[in-house]
């Protein structure tokens, strides 16, 4: 077993009240049980600033991944949400300590979806995961969308007006919303695996949510965007991935418009400066996103 190293970084992101840092000092033994009941004889520690992840091997020779998060509601419905759901497309969880924030995820072989998948086919394979997804049972302890909505609809600030233009939208998917299901909640390139053996996409790290299914377009269409495009070819690149992903997911098109671009607003609250200032070209780059899935949402996506 390797040591257990926690970043400067970790603890930074992670130590917030008291819980969290009694978590960070008696994590590391906590993993190391976990590891000797799993019959752990080789663990590397991949670098994580939210977590601690191990990828190890088993005396019998399988690859495991342990996970640990700080405790809280996020911890929990992420565990909770792979719990009682196995299936090929969903990442396997197969022991559990939902105390102590650690799961033991088995491995996907494979490799995580390029950012230049943007064939018919991809985006198509994209929406038919999603609707693999939704059948998915949801469990206790997960986290209901209007809870994970609530940095957009209650901000103690105000917001820039690409971002806030969207609180009555989100008001309005939320009133309106069709029967809920079992929600990934951050389905990009980078949480999606192309199984080396079966050629199925398979869906990792869900954060735990339940709610209206045509949220979960949101984070993949704005991932892997080009930045180089006009802005009437960036619309027309939008626009293209939320009709073959939500249209094979069976989104209906005026939710998968709508929920576009209030789920990438709320992308932005927690990714921008409280001020809204363009600190980084990437965070132009994500504004200008914004602006075309705004001006989209209100052409096709009236709620």
């Amino acid at each position: 077993m390797p040591e257990i190293a926690i970043s400067k970084q970790l603890t930074s992101n992670v130590a917030v009240n008291d819980v969290c840092t009694a978590w960070l000092q008696t994590v590391p033994e906590r993993i190391e049980e976990t590891c000797l009941a799993m019959g752990v004889v080789h663990a590397e520690q991949i670098p994580s600033d939210w977590s601690i992840v191990l990828r190890t091997i088993t005396h019998s020779g399988q690859v495991l991944y342990i996970k640990a998060s700080p405790p809280g509601d996020e911890s929990q419905a992420a565990i909770a949400s792979l719990l009682p759901n196995a299936h090929p497309q969903l990442v396997h969880c197969v022991h559990s300590d939902i105390g102590n924030g650690i799961q033991v995820l088995a491995d996907s072989p494979g490799n995580q979806l390029s950012g230049d998948c943007n064939s018919t086919d991809d985006l198509k394979a994209v929406g038919c995961l999603l609707a693999e997804l939704h059948q998915l049972k949801i469990a206790p302890l997960m986290i209901p969308l209007s809870q994970w909505c609530n940095d957009l609809l209650n901000s103690p600030v105000p917001l820039p007006s690409e971002i806030s233009v969207n609180i009555e939208r989100c008001e309005r998917l939320l009133a309106t919303s069709p029967a809920v299901t079992w929600l990934h909640g951050d389905l990009h390139h980078g949480n999606i695996v192309e199984h080396a053996d079966t050629r199925q996409l398979v869906a990792i790290d869900p954060k735990g949510l339940y709610g209206d299914p045509s949220f979960d377009i949101c984070t993949f269409v704005r991932n892997h965007v080009p930045e180089h495009l006009n802005d009437e070819a960036l619309s027309d690149f939008l626009e293209r991935r939320i009709r073959l992903i939500g249209d094979t997911a069976g989104y209906p098109t005026e939710r998968a418009f709508a929920w576009v671009a209030a789920g990438n607003a709320l992308s932005l609250v927690w990714d921008l400066p409280v001020s809204g200032e363009l600190l980084t070209e990437h965070h132009g780059h994500l504004y200008r996103v914004l602006t075309q899935l705004n001006l989209l949402a209100s052409r096709y996506g009236k709620v």
